[in-house]
């Protein structure tokens, strides 16, 4: 019972402690560049596109790798 509950401590965590703050980071991030609106190009030189639906596709593509890979693996490096 002792190995049981050290176990779910330990995996409480990696959720509260590593995955949520990521999770609420990243949609942070997301609602920045959003709200940025067109100056994103701005402050960032071109690097990173306004947000737009039209554009997310091609985010995506851009962000995956061989072999069709979503977006996780590229985010995980760049994050």
């Amino acid at each position: 019972m002792d190995e049981l509950i050290a176990k779910l401590t330990n995996l409480s965590y990696d959720f509260f402690g590593i995955l949520l703050p990521g999770v609420i980071f990243n949609i942070f991030v997301l609602l920045l560049w959003f709200a940025l609106g067109s100056l994103v190009p701005i402050w960032t030189n071109n690097g990173i596109p306004e947000f737009t639906i039209q554009a997310l596709p091609h985010l995506i593509d851009a962000l995956s790798l061989e072999g069709r890979i979503f977006v996780a693996i590229p985010l995980i490096f760049l994050w």
